[in-house]
């Protein structure tokens, strides 16, 4: 597939996951990073992915604010958010489809990432 994917998770381990994941799955054209600064820095200077897979509590920015970040420059994005504790999160302005880390993420993720890049 085509689709340009960024995924974003502070964890080494997760975000190695995410990307097996999403290679078995066929998507093929995946970046990682686990420093959410980094990730920034390398979606402004390329072009707009065409999804963003963020977990939520990172250190230096959580990935509500690191969508609106991304969002101030290339307007509306698709993303999900992943996290460990659902409850936690503040959605300031838009929403994102939210999925909770743990049993059975692999099916919740493919399925909310084939609905947004279909």
């Amino acid at each position: 597939m085509k689709n340009k994917i960024i995924i974003i998770d502070d964890s080494p381990e997760t975000l190695h996951l995410f990307r097996l994941i999403l290679d078995q799955d066929g998507y093929t054209n995946v970046q990682g990073f686990t420093d959410p600064q980094i990730a920034l820095n390398y979606i402004f200077d390329h072009l707009k992915p065409d999804l963003i897979i963020t977990d939520y509590q990172m250190h230096g920015m959580n990935g509500v604010d690191l969508l609106e970040k991304i969002e101030a420059v290339f307007g509306n994005i698709k993303a999900v958010i992943v996290t460990s504790s659902p409850g936690r999160i503040k959605l300031k302005q838009r929403e994102y489809p939210i999925v909770e880390k743990g049993a059975g993420i692999v099916d919740r993720l493919l399925k909310c990432i084939d609905e947004l890049t279909a």
